[in-house]
C-alpha cells in the first residue's frame, strides 16, 4: 500500500533526487526494487533470482540503501531488504514502481522465481507445523481462541484499520495472521531467526507486502524502532525475567493516544509451564500490571479474563486464566 501523499509535507531535495536518479539508473537495481515491493527478501534470495554473485548484489543494495530507497535488517548471517515506504521517498518510490509492467519478459521471469521462493517458504512453514503439531496443539490449548482474541481486540481498539502495528515476540506470526486486514502496515520482532523464517512463510500465504520482520530482543526496542498506533505482546511477557522493563520498552514504542495490548496469564500454580516451557513468571497480578502501566504514561482502558481450556491439566485443581489488558498512552 503506497503512502498517502498527505502523510508528508516536505518534498525531496535536489541532492536526494540526484542520488535517487543515480540509484535507479541500473537494470539490476530496478529488478531488485520490483522484487522487494512484493515482500522483504534476503540477499541470498535476490542473488538466486537475479543470477548474480553476492558481492555484486550487495553493492547494488548498498547503493539503493544510500539513496534511502530500501531498508536493511540483519538476522544472524542473513541480511533482509525491504522497500522504504515512509515519507516523501516512500511515496515517490511506491508510485514509481506502480509503473512496472509485470508482463515484461525480465520482470515476469523474476516474478516466477520469486513465487518459487515464496512457495518454498510456505512449504517450510507447513513442515514446521506438521512436525510440531502435537506440541503446538498443547501450546494453543493454553491460550484463548483466535476468533475470540480477534473480536476482543476489535471491540476495544475500534473497527478502523490500525495504521502501524508492532507485534512483540511475533514467534510464528500468529497475531499478524489473525489481524491480517486490520492494519495498514505491521512489524514483527523476535529474538529467534528460526521463528522469523516460519513467520515469513506463514505470512507469505496471505500474499501481503505490508509486513516486515526484525530480529530483536524485546529489551532492546524503543523509540529508535519507531512509533506505533498499536503494540501487541501476545503470551511473551512470562518468558522475560524483567517484565517491568519490557513494559517500559514497549511503552516507548507507543505513540500518543496509541494502545498497548498485553495477552498473558493471571497468577497460577501450574508447575509444568515452568518445567516444560521455561516460563519465568507464574502469571501477572492485575494490580501489578496496572502499576507498570501507570509508571510508563499508560492508562488501563480495559481488562478481561478468560478460562483456558486446559485439556492436559494434571490434577483437578489445575486452572489457567488468560488476561487481556488494553492500555492507552497519554497525549
Amino acid at each position: 500500500m503506497p503512502p498517502n501523499k498527505e502523510d508528508h509535507h516536505q518534498g525531496l531535495s535536489l541532492a536526494s533526487l540526484v542520488e535517487i536518479s543515480k540509484a535507479l539508473g541500473d537494470e539490476a537495481r530496478l529488478r531488485i526494487l520490483a522484487l522487494i515491493r512484493n515482500a522483504e527478501m534476503s540477499v541470498k534470495d535476490i542473488c538466486d533470482i537475479l543470477g548474480q554473485s553476492q558481492p555484486r548484489v550487495s553493492r547494488h543494495i548498498k547503493i539503493l540503501a544510500d539513496a534511502d530507497l530500501i531498508k536493511r535488517t540483519k538476522e544472524g548471517a542473513w541480511l533482509y531488504c525491504k522497500l522504504n515506504r515512509s515519507g516523501a521517498i516512500g511515496y515517490f518510490i511506491t508510485s514509481y514502481l506502480d509503473n512496472v509492467d509485470d508482463q515484461d519478459a525480465v520482470f515476469a521471469s523474476d516474478l516466477r522465481r520469486f513465487e518459487t521462493i515464496v512457495s518454498q517458504r510456505i512449504a517450510d512453514a507447513d513442515r514446521f507445523f506438521e512436525e510440531n503439531a502435537q506440541e503446538w496443539d498443547r501450546i494453543r490449548e493454553l491460550q484463548i481462541p483466535d476468533t475470540l482474541l480477534d473480536q476482543e481486540i476489535q471491540d476495544h481498539i475500534g473497527k478502523e484499520q490500525i495504521e502501524n502495528l508492532l507485534d512483540v515476540g511475533t514467534g510464528t506470526g500468529q497475531m499478524l495472521e489473525i489481524l491480517h486486514g486490520r492494519y495498514q502496515k505491521a512489524t514483527g520482532i523476535d529474538m529467534s531467526s528460526a521463528m522469523l523464517r516460519v513467520a515469513r512463510g506463514r505470512l507469505a500465504k496471505l500474499q501481503t507486502s505490508n509486513v516486515s520482520f526484525q530480529q530483536l530482543d524485546i529489551l532492546s526496542i524503543g523509540k529508535d524502532l519507531g512509533q506505533f498506533d498499536c503494540v501487541i505482546c501476545h503470551h511473551v511477557l512470562h518468558f522475560i525475567p524483567n517484565a517491568s522493563e519490557a513494559i517500559a520498552r514497549m511503552a516507548e514504542c507507543v505513540k500518543a493516544n496509541g494502545r498497548l495490548i498485553i495477552i498473558d496469564y493471571l497468577p497460577h500454580s501450574i508447575d509444568f509451564l515452568a518445567q516444560d516451557y521455561h516460563h519465568m513468571w507464574n502469571g501477572f497480578p492485575p494490580e501489578e500490571m496496572a502499576k507498570w502501566f501507570s509508571q510508563n504514561s499508560l492508562s488501563l482502558q480495559h481488562m478481561q479474563s478468560y478460562q483456558a481450556d486446559l485439556k492436559s491439566k494434571k490434577k483437578q485443581s489445575d486452572s489457567l486464566i488468560v488476561g487481556l489488558w488494553v492500555a492507552q498512552k497519554s497525549a
